[in-house]
């Protein structure tokens, strides 16, 4: 081991190159690809981001989701992310933002009374439809209704693209098998063609000429 090794005790007064960062983590909602397709809407998931930045080095900053070995390397940070985190609802749904029925700000007092997406709006139980009365300035019955709309016209959306996707899918394939099924048939063709015996034609007028001589002069 090198003398600056932090497992070597021969080496005094070793410090932690990671003292020197700072570090915290966060959550973010990040878009599911595969889910926003097969629902017809933006589908959002929360996930755990590791932030890091390096102490007088503006240009050092890494953003990225945590990797499993940064909960030991960076024990206290998530320490405290769990002790002021770890019992938040994780948020996987439509976000409220992406509904134009209501506006920025309204989107953000839903928040304030823990709605995060519009299927929590469509789930809401009638004992805090009032709630959402104040909020939206609409009856929070119809809110909640216009709300199950909303997720099925997406979804019947959804279906009725994906149908059309798959038929694309399966016209291609057809066409592409039909394309080699004829080139495999005109390879056949070409192969009988050249075992074909060639037939023998008249001779040629000077060879015929040159043999009705020869035949004279016997």
């Amino acid at each position: 081991m090198l003398a600056s090794d932090l497992n070597n005790p021969a080496f005094v007064g070793p410090t932690n190159p990671d003292n020197a960062l700072s570090v915290w983590f966060l959550s973010k909602p990040v878009q599911n690809p595969f889910r926003t397709a097969k629902e017809g809407r933006p589908i959002f998931e929360d996930v755990i981001y590791i932030h890091i930045e390096s102490g007088g080095d503006k240009d050092t900053v890494i953003e990225r989701p945590k990797y499993e070995s940064d909960e030991s390397r960076f024990a206290l940070q998530w320490a405290a992310y769990m002790n002021a985190h770890g019992n938040d609802p994780q948020m996987v749904g439509t976000p409220l933002t992406a509904w134009p029925l209501i506006t920025a700000s309204q989107a953000e007092e839903l928040r304030g009374i823990k709605f995060r997406t519009i299927e929590q709006i469509a789930e809401a139980s009638d004992a805090v439809v009032p709630k959402l009365t104040q909020i939206v300035g609409m009856a929070g019955h119809s809110f909640r209704e216009r709300a199950k709309a909303f997720l099925g016209a997406a979804q019947n959306a959804a279906m009725v693209e994906n149908q059309a996707v798959a038929l694309k899918e399966a016209q291609e394939r057809e066409a592409q098998t039909q394309a080699q099924l004829k080139a495999l048939q005109d390879q056949v063709q070409q192969l009988l063609a050249a075992q074909q015996p060639k037939k023998r034609g008249r001779p040629p007028k000077a060879e015929a000429q040159t043999a009705t001589e020869a035949s004279t002069e016997i």
